[in-house]
């Protein structure tokens, strides 16, 4: 294959990376927002204990719900990285002759 083309190919990959990026990092940031957001109802709980452990499960899945999601914001990011690299490397392999 001539360079030029690897070099199309290395930017549309890039390009694609990227977009797959954004839109994960936006994602992750909506997710967060609403797990934030998200509060305890424990008016129905009667009992001392039951309370209390009802709020350690909920504490202990919200954190769980924290960490996923900021483990898709951190991937997406990465892959932005990565995209920068394939579309420096596809214009350098595009523009030489």
């Amino acid at each position: 294959m001539k360079k030029q083309t690897i070099g199309k190919v290395q930017l549309w990959i890039g390009i694609i990376l990227l977009i797959v990026g954004i839109i994960g990092v936006i994602a992750s940031i909506v997710l967060l927002k609403n797990t934030f957001n998200s509060n305890i109802n424990t008016e129905f709980i009667e009992d001392d204990i039951e309370k209390a452990t009802y709020i350690t499960i909920f504490a202990n899945k919200r954190l769980t719900y924290i960490t996923l999601e900021s483990s898709i914001g951190i991937g997406s990011i990465i892959t932005m990285f990565i995209s920068l690299l394939f579309i420096t490397q596809g214009l350098v392999n595009k523009s030489e002759e």
